[in-house]
């Protein structure tokens, strides 16, 4: 797998890049670190501003190659988003960037560049607000609905993550049918009918949730799984804050004219209030 490792040197930043060394395969993983020079008004800081990105991609790029990665870096000169994104288009499978507001020069990333490469980006994207411990297995949740886009997502997590470093834990979210007042042409509808909606409802996301699980195990993943009802925003949170998760990954759903993802969707929303989020979205071509 391709990856562009963005970095500014901040915290949040190198979070990410934390959240990426945790539970990326060694051998499959080829990572880029990528800088991005944002010049003030004053010719004078150019010099000092290049000496710096150059200086964090250098060191980010020793790190991840210490740690056992193909790790090369790259420093470019523009709008922090823009240059991202771009860059994103050459082929990368995975854009891995930190969300916080003391990054890119004090922006309030989660709403400025972090939300603008998640919204525009061309691939998959691994945004984080936090990393995890050192410990040697990481918990990763992967949610999943009998779609295509989470299928998907299952799919970018194997070729990305190391079965030796992380367990995971599938979550299929059914959400309840609405509660009945009145059916067709008025008639009263009865409790009864509405459980035996809900209940087809779970039936078939324990169907969705057993094809993700036998899919990881057979990729060499430790995996267990549960159907939870409810909200799923609410449900997947609070399964990666019960599991003390590193990692959740969902697909990219609410998609508009151009397949990007839509604000207030499930993975947008899931993205704002993770420690960390992977949001696959197959690679768009121009």
């Amino acid at each position: 797998m391709r990856v562009l490792y963005a970095t500014d040197g901040f915290q949040p930043a190198l979070d990410a890049g934390r959240v990426l060394e945790a539970i990326a395969d060694r051998d499959r993983t080829r990572i880029e670190v990528l800088a991005v020079a944002e010049y003030t008004p004053i010719p004078a800081s150019k010099e000092d501003e290049r000496d710096r990105v150059q200086a964090i991609v250098h060191r980010a790029a020793v790190e991840l190659s210490d740690a056992g990665f193909k790790a090369e870096g790259r420093t470019v000169e523009g709008a922090a988003h823009e240059e991202i994104a771009r860059r994103a288009e050459e082929g990368f499978d995975l854009v891995v960037i930190g969300a916080g507001k003391n990054s890119w020069l004090g922006h309030l990333l989660l709403g400025s560049v972090s939300t603008r490469v998640l919204h525009h980006a061309p691939s998959s994207v691994l945004i984080a607000h936090g990393a995890p411990e050192g410990v040697a297995s990481h918990g990763v949740v992967v949610a999943v609905d009998g779609s295509e886009d989470a299928a998907f997502a299952v799919e970018t997590l194997i070729d990305l993550a190391d079965p030796q470093r992380c367990t995971v834990d599938v979550v299929s979210v059914a959400e309840p049918a609405a509660t009945p007042v009145v059916g067709p042409g008025g008639a009263y509808v009865d409790a009864g009918a509405y459980e035996e909606t809900t209940a087809r409802i779970v039936e078939a996301h324990e169907g969705y949730l057993r094809t993700a699980i036998d899919r990881l195990r057979h990729a060499g993943f430790g995996t267990e799984g549960d159907v939870l009802v409810g909200h799923p925003v609410t449900q997947i949170l609070t399964q990666a804050t019960d599991k003390a998760t590193a990692l959740v990954v969902v697909g990219s759903r609410g998609r508009g004219a151009l397949g990007r993802l839509l604000l207030g969707s499930v993975s947008d929303r899931v993205a704002r209030h993770a420690p960390a989020t992977m949001v696959a979205r197959r690679r768009q071509t121009a």
